[in-house]
């Protein structure tokens, strides 16, 4: 009875010191060691804002009616509406 309560007594010591021994080898790795020079902090650049949209970059309806003046024609009309209703479904 007594052996059997010592070796579970060190199967016990052993489980719990294997883990602790362990842990300290890898403290004294040179790996987890914190780099003993300072690197140099790196700023982030500036973040520049988009310009805002004037109206001169906005289409309106005069821009397209010029476009729709030089390339819808007579001869074309059906073609080009064609077109259109196809875009629109």
């Amino acid at each position: 009875m007594r052996l059997v309560r010592g070796m579970m007594l060190t199967a016990a010591l052993a489980t719990f010191a294997l883990p602790a021994c362990k842990s300290d080898d890898k403290k004294a790795t040179p790996e987890t060691e914190a780099p003993t020079e300072n690197p140099t902090p790196v700023k982030p650049e500036p973040v520049t804002p988009d310009p805002p949209a004037t109206e001169a970059a906005i289409p309106t309806q005069e821009d397209f009616e010029e476009l729709a003046l030089i390339e819808i024609t007579a001869d074309n009309l059906e073609a080009e509406l064609e077109k259109l209703e196809e875009e629109l479904e």
